[in-house]
């Protein structure tokens, strides 16, 4: 993603190149990042899920 950023806001890109980025590259990892199954689902609340959920830890290395 900050690959894309760093090309898309190049002066040569032109203008739009922040609003590409958003849309073909922050909104899509966002909405991964943020379903129900991603790694940050269990950091939304909403009336249906008012608690965290704790997820569980790995277990340490050599137990």
């Amino acid at each position: 993603m900050w690959l894309a950023w760093q090309q898309l806001t190049d002066v040569e890109t032109g203008l739009a190149g922040p609003s590409t980025w958003h849309r073909d590259h922050l909104d899509p990892t966002w909405l991964q990042l943020h379903s129900a199954n991603g790694p940050f689902g269990a950091c939304t609340t909403s009336p249906a899920r008012p608690n965290h959920r704790l997820l569980a830890a790995p277990e340490p290395a050599g137990v």
